[in-house]
């Protein structure tokens, strides 16, 4: 079953001083996450208009200490997280309270949005 699995994946086993490392090729990791970002992209000031705008109409509903920005899920992957305004963000902190679903792989995506 392992084999098959390494076959699958496209990975090598490697012997370390008696503990196994796996290595995965960069192009299969790459194609599961060929629409993430090549890296943060700042586009307008944090925060910019969008942003502002939201938070004062959702100030006004609802106290907004708490809130630092406005995410674009179905403009966010993998790693990357996108505000209101455009802004591509390194997500360092999985957005705190997404902590228990993370970052969810392509992949991971189609399986759960299937019948």
């Amino acid at each position: 079953m392992a084999a098959a699995i390494r076959n699958t994946i496209g990975s090598q086993c490697l012997k370390n001083s008696g503990s196994l490392l796996w290595a995965v090729s960069s192009k299969r990791v790459r194609s599961d996450f060929s629409q993430e970002p090549i890296g943060p992209k700042v586009v307008t000031q944090v925060p910019g208009p969008e942003s502002l705008q939201l938070l004062t109409q959702l100030d006004q509903i609802q106290n907004t200490d708490a809130v630092a920005f406005f995410a674009d899920y179905d403009k966010s992957c993998g790693n990357y997280i996108v505000n209101a305004d455009g802004n591509v963000m390194l997500d360092m902190f999985t957005q705190m309270a997404s902590i228990p679903v993370g970052n969810t792989p392509p992949p991971t995506s189609r399986l759960v949005t299937s019948p």
